[in-house]
């Protein structure tokens, strides 16, 4: 395990983490990923943050979403990740703050009852359709705990919940074009700068 994390640490290339895989060669991706990874990440975050500051100062309600979070680590770490494939991310984006919702209105917010049945409701969803999307889980918990419903009532489900999602998935398609179109090693940047 230590020889693994020296090895891993030494060397500058991009790895996507897979269950049990013990070998440091399986998903690698050059370094190119982590600086467009990054770059994309704090642009979209930037962006999501004025429209928070915006409708925070105007209107007194909040606009960011934790699961967003989530969907940006998939969004921009990851390569063509099947969760963020455009069918799973609307669907499970509308269904589980759909459901949230609909789990609020019956048992009332930060019910406990409510919060574990708009999560397994919409996850069962997510499955039955072939739409398995992590972040929808946290859309619904999030509606459930917090002042979303107050402030959005049933647009909760179109904005903020699937608006800055869309906008995640947007910057993740850039972000991929990116990193498949101009591809480079730290050893190319560390050759550069060796130039100037």
């Amino acid at each position: 395990m230590w020889a693994r994390a020296r090895f891993v640490t030494r060397d500058a290339k991009t790895r996507l983490a897979l269950p049990g895989n013990l070998s440091p060669q399986v998903g690698e991706r050059p370094f190119s990923d982590q600086v467009f990874g990054f770059a994309f990440c704090v642009a979209t975050f930037l962006a999501l943050g004025r429209v928070d500051d915006c409708l925070v100062s105007t209107r007194g309600v909040p606009f960011m979403i934790s699961s967003w979070a989530s969907l940006a680590v998939l969004a921009f770490g990851t390569v063509d990740a099947p969760p963020l494939r455009l069918w799973n991310v609307v669907v499970g984006q509308i269904a589980s703050a759909a459901i949230a919702l609909a789990c609020v209105g019956a048992f009332g917010a930060g019910s406990h009852l409510a919060r574990a049945l708009a999560l397994s409701l919409s996850l069962t969803v997510m499955m039955r359709l072939g739409a398995i999307h992590p972040p929808a889980g946290a859309v619904a918990v999030a509606a459930v705990d917090g002042a979303y419903v107050d402030a959005f009532g049933l647009w909760y489900v179109v904005f903020p919940a699937f608006t800055g999602s869309f906008f995640i998935m947007f910057m993740s398609r850039a972000c991929q074009w990116m990193k498949k179109r101009f591809e480079f090693e730290f050893s190319d940047v560390a050759r550069a700068f060796a130039r100037s």
